[in-house]
């Protein structure tokens, strides 16, 4: 796949009655896809909230589940939850597929299986597997992981069961350091970043700082992407880009206009780097903006990939890029009254 395909072939698969029912009064705040016919989205109410902190949200968080092999009358369903702040979209294929979202506070439900689960809470401590508030969830060799302030690290190994990836890595009490996001092609090696230019490598036996070229003091590192090809890709927030591996790194772009990246995800052989109104390419020679066909740009946002299709959704609705086409699932009215 050298490009992605800039039609649409079919119309937007939630009709108005069932915007209504699901995503009315609600907005778009991640996805995730447990395989190519099972999709999800994170909704938060637009209400104000009544209550609110870093760890509690009194607004209803809603999970959209989306079965593209099934009727249209069958095709949506949702889950609500309450007392959940910033919950992330995670899926799981082993030890069984599912979905599962973690708020910030390491909250965790599930869905799949026929079971709506309410599963214990990420064990926290110093010796991890969570050693602050949840920044961010991916999936890697079928098993959800998730990243933490303070350097944490950790890995759903079943339900209600976490492993710690972060007890041999030391802490810091500094609000500059922690992880915000990670990555890894096996499940062994792995890269994270955060904080004030905090950036590690992880062989699956002992972790190393890593020491970026064209670094200053106080640069965010946001984002890590390890492409198909071994390379890695290390994102700031000034748009500042590295490619490298292990300590080996090279500065291929000293900031371009890049809004805030929300999600830096693998597609086949390309990365792309999605913000709040575009999706972007990345290379070895910088970020390019991807040129998408009306109704598909709305839903730039928020990544998510799996079994060879890729969810994006945001604040103008949700699309998916199955590497032939893209198909528009959601379009939001909050969208379509503003065209």
């Amino acid at each position: 796949m050298s490009e992605l395909p800039k039609h649409v072939p079919l119309p937007c698969t939630m009709d108005d009655a069932s915007y209504n029912k699901y995503l009315h009064g609600f907005e778009i705040v991640d996805c995730s896809v447990r395989n190519r016919n099972i999709l999800y989205l994170v909704a938060l109410s637009r209400a104000l909230p009544r209550r609110r902190s870093f760890f509690y949200d009194d607004r209803k968080t809603r999970v959209l589940v989306h079965f593209a092999n099934k009727s249209a009358d069958r095709r949506w369903t949702r889950v609500d939850y309450e007392g959940y702040m910033g919950m992330r979209a995670g899926a799981t294929q082993l030890p069984d597929e599912r979905f599962v979202g973690v708020d910030r506070a390491g909250q965790v439900v599930s869905i799949g299986q026929g079971q709506l689960l309410n599963e214990d809470e990420i064990p926290s401590g110093l010796r991890g597997p969570a050693r602050g508030g949840i920044r961010a969830t991916k999936t890697i060799a079928g098993k959800l992981h998730a990243c933490t302030g303070n350097r944490g690290l950790a890995r759903r190994d079943a339900v209600g069961s976490w492993s710690s990836l972060c007890s041999g890595l030391r802490t810091s009490g500094s609000s500059d350091v922690g992880f915000s996001d990670f990555d890894s092609l096996d499940g062994v090696e792995f890269y994270c970043v955060g904080g004030s230019c905090d950036a590690w490598h992880f062989d699956g036996t002992a972790w190393n700082q890593i020491l970026l070229p064209g670094r200053n003091v106080g640069m965010e590192l946001t984002n890590v992407c390890c492409a198909a090809d071994g390379w890695i890709y290390i994102l700031a927030a000034d748009s500042r880009l590295w490619k490298g591996r292990r300590q080996d790194w090279t500065l291929i772009d000293n900031g371009a206009a890049v809004p805030p990246v929300k999600d830096l995800v693998r597609f086949g052989n390309q990365i792309f780097a999605s913000t709040k109104h575009a999706l972007w390419e990345i290379g070895e020679d910088g970020c390019r903006r991807v040129v998408l066909a009306p109704g598909i740009c709305e839903c730039t946002g928020y990544l998510a990939v799996a079994d060879g299709v890729m969810l994006m959704a945001g604040e103008g609705g949700a699309a998916l890029n199955t590497g032939q086409d893209w198909q528009l699932l959601v379009r939001t009215r909050r969208c379509a009254d503003a065209m």
